[in-house]
């Protein structure tokens, strides 16, 4: 090879070896990456503020008036065999790998519907709320749906109605049902019917005489009750409501369909004469801590979640997202639905989550992402292995927030699954962060940014501040009054930069509800006047730029002067005992004459399905030696409280306050049905009430 060609090519060599270094240390074409979808999120939503199509309807409505698409598959409900889910246009007839049912497993019906039947009945809805129910522009219509395309049409309906959608989470009942409708000032909610008497209807707590008081009358705006009663109207579904959309679709009032389309001509839910940060939807934070908050959800922050996730993931035509998560929290209704309909992809819902049938689910819509949340995988890993099943699905993607370290790597290698596309965000929050991971560098962190993005956005929109251990709120530097920010690889408070003079432009609070807004914005932190959104969580940034989940602020508690995250003494725990442990929650409870909290967890054990069949206490000495080895003697749960279930949300988040507030009385948790063990000698013995008496004498050293 002649000396030039040769020095060519080392020279070649050498650069394409130092970029491929300068790639993988800096984080360079990670960021470009997440950079573009960002810069593509931000340009959708301010152009479509500027053509007044802020609104998703208008998305759905093109992709429903396109020849193109208007017949593509936007949404697939599995129906397992014994079920009786009945979804908005199950009737509708259509090609036949379009619209309509296809029964594409013996076991799995398939409901399928196309963009223009999902559009065609969202107009029949909302011509009927105009004319019949007295809707008008910026109205708040609750939603009280499960999981379905009767949810989807009531949505896009309300929103053609140039109203607001207040999404109320199916499983409330009583004061905390009554306060969500109260807040949102809804004067509809619509609900579905006791569908054939199956019970799964959400119309049965607004019956009279039902669990909830509410009057069947008008009450637009006013939050006024009438004798202790919410003052709404009660639409069913499944209760003469079809009849009457299919009588309200030749209805041609306020324009016609055109009118309808556009809003109602007044704006509104529409997104004409709208601004970025006006309100779109009201979704509930999941109240684990008590009564739920309506949360408002700008048109900016939707339109940008939507657009970044489909690009960042990215999702393609042809793909198939699959959830199983509620639609009334922001992870399905936002960033799986509307990310499908930005793409102009198909969204596969599920009307409730179910271990079981999940990975027959995969199969059946040959789904090629699936949404997570919580302690959803998990679920998922604790099912019986299925080598026909579980590794010959099409799904290659996972997306979702919560996944434990000690459940990402045997969920990836059992499941086949080749990318984690986790987040960490909050309904109300003004940002998130984001971590696409393909190999193990930042597999189970929550976030992930190289250097260029950390320049552009991290270093100066987030910061992670030291935290008071007595208060649990952000430390101020004594001298200065400052915040301190924490150095790499130390815990502290997640803060989110805001407009200090526009703090709405970027955290638009909660709705009607000034003083739980301000409470979450710190003033004065680095500086005079500046502005930071407090997320109340913990978490963790290391050398590698990597973001670590570490706690929820009120959840680590103190102990022997030692501060303990109940998150990583669960994740510790559940890595070390996986083959004992089904499920474990760590939290801090109050014991009797002693000073803090004492660490206590609450598990699910394994039933033998391994072959063991070890006794209760044998397998809790078995924990008991693995948190000896994994945590220091301070971080050692001194309770266990073994239950055969634990008490999630609808996104599968554990309830600790609930387990909080029954602490460990043996007689309050065995009238539950569960079981309190104590820590002595090294192992765990039942806690009964001779031994919780001398507890409370002061004659146990803990």
């Amino acid at each position: 090879m002649p000396l030039p060609l040769l020095a060519a090519t080392a020279a070649a060599a050498t650069a394409a070896a130092t970029t491929a270094y300068l790639d993988a240390r800096l984080g360079l074409g990670y960021d470009v990456a997440l950079l573009r979808a960002y810069g593509q999120a931000g340009w959708a939503a301010m152009r479509a503020e500027r053509r007044g199509t802020l609104s998703p309807w208008h998305e759905l409505q093109t992709l429903a008036r396109c020849p193109a698409t208007a017949d593509d598959v936007f949404l697939v409900v599995p129906e397992h065999r014994g079920e009786n889910d009945h979804d908005a246009n199950d009737e509708d007839k259509g090609d036949e790998n379009k619209g309509g049912k296809n029964k594409d497993d013996s076991n799995i019906t398939l409901h399928r519907h196309t963009y223009a039947q999902i559009h065609a009945a969202a107009l029949r809805l909302a011509a009927h709320l105009r004319a019949r129910r007295g809707v008008r522009a910026r109205d708040v219509v609750a939603i009280d749906m499960g999981n379905g395309a009767r949810f989807v049409v009531a949505w896009f309906a309300v929103w053609a109605a140039g109203a607001v959608p207040a999404f109320i989470n199916t499983h409330l009942r009583g004061a905390a049902l009554l306060h969500c409708l109260r807040v949102s000032t809804a004067g509809v909610v619509l609900v579905e019917g006791d569908v054939d008497g199956d019970g799964k209807g959400t119309g049965g707590k607004y019956a009279e005489g039902g669990e909830v008081a509410v009057a069947l009358g008008r009450g637009w705006g006013t939050g006024e009750e009438e004798g202790g009663r919410v003052v709404v109207e009660v639409v069913e579904f499944g209760r003469g409501l079809d009849g009457v959309l299919e009588a309200e679709a030749g209805r041609k009032e306020g324009g016609g369909e055109r009118g309808w389309g556009a809003g109602g001509g007044g704006g509104g839910g529409g997104g004409e004469g709208q601004k970025l940060h006006d309100m779109g939807i009201l979704i509930y934070t999941s109240g684990t801590t008590g009564l739920p908050k309506p949360a408002v959800v700008s048109w900016a922050k939707m339109r940008a979640a939507a657009t970044f996730v489909a690009k960042w993931l990215p999702l393609k035509k042809g793909d198939v997202l699959y959830t199983a998560m509620p639609l009334y929290h922001t992870s399905a209704s936002l960033l799986a639905l509307l990310s499908t309909l930005t793409a102009g992809t198909t969204l596969a819902l599920a009307p409730r989550f179910s271990a079981r049938r999940l990975i027959p689910d995969l199969h059946a819509t040959r789904a090629t992402h699936l949404q997570y949340v919580g302690e959803t995988l998990r679920y998922l890993l604790s099912t019986p292995a299925n080598p026909t099943l579980d590794a010959t699905h099409r799904c290659h993607t996972v997306f979702g927030n919560g996944l434990r370290p000690d459940v990402w790597h045997r969920f990836t290698a059992r499941f086949g699954v080749r990318t984690v596309a986790e987040f960490y965000a909050a309904t109300e929050g003004p940002g998130g962060m984001w971590n696409k991971s393909r190999n193990a560098f930042s597999a189970g962190a929550v976030g992930r940014n190289g250097w260029l993005s950390d320049a552009l956005v991290w270093g100066r929109f987030a910061a992670c501040v030291a935290v008071d251990a007595g208060s649990g709120a952000a430390r101020r530097d004594p001298v200065t009054g400052r915040c301190v920010r924490v150095r790499a690889g130390e815990p502290g408070e997640l803060l989110y930069k805001l407009d200090p003079d526009d703090v709405c432009r970027r955290f638009q609070g909660y709705f009607n509800d000034e003083r739980a807004s301000s409470e979450k914005v710190l003033r004065d932190v680095f500086e005079e006047g500046d502005a930071w959104f407090a997320t109340g969580d913990v978490l963790r940034r290391d050398e590698k730029r990597c973001w670590w989940f570490v706690d929820r602020l009120g959840d680590t508690f103190r102990w022997k002067s030692e501060n303990v995250s109940t998150a990583e003494v669960a994740a510790l725990l559940g890595d070390a005992c996986h083959d004992v442990l089904r499920e474990v929650v760590v939290y801090g409870v109050l014991v009797p004459g002693q000073d803090g909290r004492a660490g206590c967890a609450a598990v699910v054990l394994r039933g033998g399905e391994d072959g063991g069949c070890d006794d209760e206490e044998t397998r809790l000495s078995r924990v008991a030696e693995a948190a000896d080895k994994v945590l220091p003697k301070y971080a050692v749960p001194l309770f266990v409280r073994v239950t055969s279930a634990l008490v999630v949300t609808g996104t599968n988040k554990p309830q600790k306050h609930l387990l909080q507030k029954d602490g460990i009385d043996p007689d309050v948790v065995e009238a539950k049905g569960d079981r309190m063990y104590w820590l002595r000698d090294g192992k765990y013995e039942r806690l009964g009430k001779k031994e919780y008496e001398r507890i409370q004498g002061g004659g146990v050293k803990l």
